[in-house]
């Protein structure tokens, strides 16, 4: 009696825990934009932009209602290249480059924002906007630009350079300090902005991969206000000092950076040759935390940040892989497709619309790759394929890191209880008197009596709790209907 009284609690919480998701909610959506590749989501999760590939040689910017689903496409000419890099919380600014020079769309109209240094330098420059915000009435956008012989930081107020807003001193000192090349060109390329513009992610050299032994490192550093923080490459001693910030994201409040670390492991050691480590930086602590690789042994790529430190991953195998999505949830990996099935009003079905070309027939996720998230984590940005199209957002009412997984939902079994689904049928195991149904919000969908081992079941695609009843007893299955 004892262990049925265990059973049934067992059962209960589980029951409680699939009712307590029942707040959680969300909207899936497949924003199928032909050869196109998002690039950023707008503090609010209202809006995102990105670049849809033209051909070979050509990029137009694209931006996206995440409210409607709507694609609309930012360029004034089919053969005048542009790009875009973020966006405001109406959706009325988009930050990029257009014509390959920095600049930003207000209202579909592209607005091209010169350089300060083109006159002196000469030729043409390229460069982009990086953030765009708007201040006391003033269009403020901060971004680089690329005279062939140096890359400069720059801020522009309404269209005008910014006198008051010069290339940071440190970078200079910085150089020397890191050891860097001299001989070699000085680039500085602004990787993201606070959303109050008082914290900026940059690197230097970053157009330079440096091979063993070479003393051209790439830095990365924030600077917030006047304090510079270099995020410290050497974290591990197997590894060369060579070993550099390969990738980095800034969240929107400043506080924290992720990314990949490409090191370069030492000789005489069990660290590979070479490899890609996911990090969080801290940047109020000045601390690096790494993230160990997958149980798989697959390495982990950090592809954006919450406000919360949030991580989102993807998996890394190969050159350009189309791998499953994770966070890092207790101090381990869950994938992201089974924390958004948890919210009522995602799919299985929805999440499979997005399958692609790369992924079909492979052990790879639909999901793919997760490109940016809110500010809040609560709307995600990803594309189930490089250059095919299918970019999905996931709009949540909580983020995903507050919600508990479907793999955390465990079957209870008794004497071999169980049940099972495939093509509308459920098949019993065991000797089963009675079945009730139950959907992840805890309603119940379906109840029958046993009088053979299959049942016919008309659900909707989703997870359920399949309770299985022998007397007193009682088990619990998971099923997933797809």
């Amino acid at each position: 009696m004892k262990k049925i009284t265990m059973t049934l609690c067992a059962v209960i919480c589980a029951i409680c825990a699939i009712s307590a998701q029942n707040q959680a909610t969300g909207e899936f959506l497949n924003l199928f934009t032909e050869d196109v590749q998002p690039k950023a989501i707008s503090e609010n999760g209202e809006w995102a932009c990105g670049a849809s590939l033209i051909d070979q040689y050509f990029t137009n910017a694209v931006k996206w209602n995440l409210t409607t689903g709507e694609t609309i496409y930012l360029q004034d000419d089919e053969k005048a290249q542009s790009d875009a890099y973020c966006i405001s919380n109406d959706g009325t600014l988009v930050g990029g480059a257009y014509l390959n020079e920095p600049a930003y769309n207000l209202n579909g109209k592209w607005i091209a924002l010169k350089s300060p240094f083109l006159a002196l330098e000469g030729g043409n420059a390229v460069g982009e906007v990086v953030s765009i915000t708007i201040k006391d009435g003033d269009t403020i956008c901060l971004g680089w630009y690329y005279t062939q012989t140096e890359a400069v930081l720059a801020r522009w107020k309404n269209g005008t350079p910014d006198d008051d807003f010069s290339d940071y001193e440190y970078t200079n000192s910085y150089h020397t300090k890191t050891r860097i090349n001299e001989n070699q060109s000085k680039f500085h390329q602004l990787k993201g902005v606070s959303n109050d513009g008082s914290c900026i992610l940059v690197t230097l050299d970053g157009i330079y991969v440096p091979s063993a032994g070479s003393q051209n490192y790439i830095t990365t550093f924030v600077q917030n206000g006047d304090k510079v923080q270099i995020i410290d490459r050497e974290f591990d001693e197997r590894y060369e000092a060579t070993s550099f910030v390969n990738n980095a994201i800034l969240s929107s409040n400043g506080k924290w950076v992720c990314g990949d670390i490409m090191a370069f492991g030492k000789a005489n050691t069990d660290a590979p040759a070479q490899t890609y480590i996911a990090f969080l930086y801290d940047v109020e602590k000045d601390t690096l935390i790494t993230f160990e690789a997958l149980p798989s042994g697959k390495m982990t790529s950090a592809t954006a940040v919450d406000n919360y430190g949030n991580v989102y991953f993807r998996s890394v195998n190969g050159s350009d892989p189309l791998c499953k999505p994770y966070i890092y949830k207790n101090k381990e990996y869950t994938e992201l497709e089974n924390c958004l099935l948890a919210y009522s009003g995602i799919s299985a079905e929805a999440i499979d619309a997005i399958i692609t070309d790369e992924t079909a027939g492979t052990d790879e996720d639909d999901l793919g790759h997760i490109w940016a998230v809110s500010a809040e984590g609560n709307t995600i940005l990803g594309a189930g394929g490089a250059t095919k199209g299918n970019i999905w957002c996931a709009k949540l009412s909580c983020s995903p890191y507050n919600v508990d997984p479907i793999v955390a939902i465990e079957d209870v079994t008794y004497n071999n209880l169980a049940a099972y689904y495939a093509n509308g049928m459920i098949t019993l195991s065991g000797n089963a008197e009675k079945i009730d149904v139950y959907s992840i919000t805890g309603a119940k969908v379906l109840t029958s009596a046993i009088e053979n081992a299959t049942i016919k079941a008309d659900l909707n695609n989703g997870i359920y709790i399949v309770k299985i009843y022998n007397g007193n007893n009682i088990a619990t299955s998971k099923i997933i209907v797809k």
